[in-house]
């Protein structure tokens, strides 16, 4: 008489993860369903890119009685139920996701985060905030050289100069002010030279934008561009920390009320003390959301300040 199946267990694998069922005091047998790749599911459902197959161990049980002809069909149930499972947790997954906002993160010991934002009709085209400095135009990236990296431009912001050219957008909803990434697009990244290496004691960024195009949403890198491992332009999967950069800070501004418009100014210090002494400085931006094609960025600004000689 055949063994009834047990139930199924979850199991974890690197950063995927499956279902098994096993009929009870018999040698397993294991069979592998890819059920996906997390590098082809919707970068909103949170998984990295360029991860692992997700596979679904489905152990069962061959059966030496005659009842054996119905094991395929056993397997084929299973394997059904596991993916279909699998696909549950993740679309959950992905709805926690974009409700839940990653808060504000220190990477760098010591560095300190400071956000102030501005609606309505406090926000103007002055930047003038209760502790983040406003924007200047002869700080140390000035005469920077802006080089794309990865991703997509937006054609119809101001091109990478917005970042540097001290020139303020006007209004909440000015792209040819700003600085910002395709729509439709998860973000991209920009390469900062400085011309030399700059003893950094603070990096001040700044948006403008009525919605979701608003909030900032980066991680923040400096090299002196000397070490063997230094690779300039570090796309796609490609950590930055692992091809001779040094993450500065990671930042997100969203407070996951509403569409957080308005005017942000973020600024970057370490007290006692400076970021780092840096030649470059690259900038991976991320889109703040994905209920639509408009979560990328309105960048005004970027500026950074030398440490006092």
């Amino acid at each position: 008489m055949r063994q009834p199946a047990g139930p199924l267990e979850l199991f974890q694998l690197g950063r995927g993860f499956g279902f098994g069922a096993c009929a009870r005091g018999k040698a397993p047998r294991q069979e592998r369903a890819i059920v996906a790749r997390e590098d082809e599911l919707p970068i909103a459902w949170g998984f990295p890119k360029g991860g692992v197959e997700m596979i679904v161990p489905l152990t069962h049980t061959p059966e030496p009685d005659a009842g054996s002809h119905e094991l395929p069909a056993i397997v084929a149930r299973t394997r059904a139920f596991a993916i279909g499972a699998v696909l549950v947790i993740a679309a959950v997954s992905a709805v926690f996701a974009q409700q839940t906002p990653l808060p504000p993160i220190t990477n760098s010991v010591g560095v300190t985060i400071t956000v102030d934002h501005l609606a309505g009709p406090n926000a103007t085209r002055e930047f003038k905030f209760a502790r983040v400095p406003s924007p200047v135009k002869d700080d140390a990236a000035a005469k920077a050289t802006v080089e794309f990296v990865d991703g997509e431009l937006d054609p119809n912001g101001a091109g990478l100069t917005a970042f540097v050219d001290g020139l303020l957008p006007r209004d909440e909803d000015e792209p040819g002010g700003n600085a910002f990434f395709n729509a439709g697009t998860a973000g991209g990244a920009v390469r900062f030279d400085l011309g030399r290496v700059v003893t950094v004691a603070q990096i001040n960024t700044y948006s403008w934008h009525p919605n979701t195009r608003g909030p900032q949403l980066y991680s923040i890198y400096g090299s002196d561009g000397t070490g063997a491992a230094f690779n300039p332009a570090p796309k796609g999967a490609t950590d930055p920390a692992g091809a001779g950069w040094t993450l500065i800070a990671s930042v997100d501004t969203r407070s996951g009320r509403g569409d957080d418009g308005g005017q942000y100014g973020v600024s970057l210090t370490r007290a006692g003390g400076t970021l780092g002494s840096y030649r470059y400085l690259l900038l991976v931006c991320h889109a703040t959301e994905f209920d639509d094609d408009w979560g990328n960025t309105f960048y005004s600004e970027l500026d950074v300040v030398g440490a006092a000689r």
